[in-house]
């Protein structure tokens, strides 16, 4: 059984080209995506400020015609819960541009990025954090798990720079005593949700990236991916290294256009929601463990929430575009999100 989710919202349309004889313009129904009006800044953590802690947090959420963002959401974050809670206050006096197509405002999805910064990014470390992690990527090297886990644990970050370089530390650990997944969070946080170096150098910059594409074409995180590769693209490398990417590239985009189904494990780990950038327009959610309440789409040109219903197969409107995907349930729970 399939459900079509539908929107009022309108469709992006090019007429029929006119005959030779017409002189009348093409009409076209042009999409424009939100874009910021007036982003007072958070209210810094007191607590944060205080020990001159710093970090980020991406938000996801519409915004309705009017310009005001509605559904907000973490979709991700340096994991501290201060700075989750202060973002997630502020948004709620922001303002923008909503979304248009044809000139006419509609609801559309769009994701934010936060940073909490005493200063502009200090691109420097202490010098017992150098030294820590010096020590710690040694320690990985050698295989000493032992000492390895001493200096991890002392790379405290007091700045989003030490923070950068901390995960990348994570990564090289994750490499030899961690998984797949572990590696991937741990890159993830190292670019911080940015498309260009901010953090890292970027020659290091490069390499994460091109570290965390084919971690997420083996989780099967294919939007990720092409993300990516836009990141990768964007930010010089030269052709040889280009080239060694393409062929991947190109079967993520071929497993796009065809109706083959894929499956990819999901678990709410912690809090009551999973997140994930829909690859396909079809889709179903297999409950192995635990339960699913609700699932939520914020797409580019709507919002669509309903209830779980198991057994059900569901059908995402073409012109809805790109849909972040929030699966709400009990933590602990276990599922398998089925695409096609």
């Amino acid at each position: 059984m399939a459900l079509a989710l539908l929107s009022a919202a309108a469709t992006a349309q090019v007429a029929d080209p006119p005959a030779a004889s017409q002189a009348a313009p093409v009409p076209i129904e042009i999409f424009k995506g939100p874009r910021a009006k007036d982003i007072p800044l958070p209210v810094y953590p007191a607590s944060e400020r205080h020990e001159g802690g710093e970090g980020w947090v991406v938000l996801n959420f519409m915004v309705d015609p009017a310009g005001k963002p509605i559904e907000a959401v973490v979709v991700d974050s340096i994991g501290n819960p201060a700075f989750e809670k202060a973002a997630l206050q502020a948004v709620n006096n922001w303002t923008f541009e909503p979304a248009s197509i044809g000139g006419q405002p509609i609801t559309a999805g769009h994701n934010f990025k936060v940073v909490f910064a005493m200063k502009e990014p200090e691109l420097g470390a202490r010098p017992e954090f150098v030294s820590a992690h010096k020590k710690a990527i040694k320690a990985i090297a050698a295989r000493d798990r032992t000492l390895a886990d001493t200096q991890i644990d002392k790379l405290k970050a007091h700045n989003l720079y030490e923070d950068a370089f901390r995960n990348v530390a994570r990564y090289q650990y994750f490499r030899v005593w961690g998984t797949e997944a572990q590696q991937l969070e741990a890159l993830n946080h190292a670019i911080a949700a940015e498309a260009k170096p901010r953090y890292l150098p970027k020659s290091m910059f490069n390499e994460v990236l091109e570290a965390s594409l084919p971690l997420q074409v083996i989780l099967q995180d294919f939007a990720g991916a092409l993300r990516t590769w836009d990141k990768i693209q964007a930010n010089g490398l030269d052709e040889a290294r280009l080239a060694r990417w393409r062929p991947v590239i190109e079967e993520v985009k071929a497993l796009k256009r065809n109706d083959a189904p894929y499956a990819l494990a999901g678990t709410i780990d912690t809090g009551s929601s999973w997140f994930i950038n829909l690859f396909k327009n079809r889709f179903e959610i297999r409950v192995l463990e635990g339960k699913v309440s609700e699932v939520k789409l914020r797409c580019d040109k709507a919002y669509v929430f309903f209830r779980y219903e198991a057994q059900m197969q569901y059908k995402v409107a073409d012109r809805l575009d790109g849909c972040e995907m929030e699966v709400v349930g009990d933590p602990g729970t276990k599922f398998t999100l089925i695409q096609s």
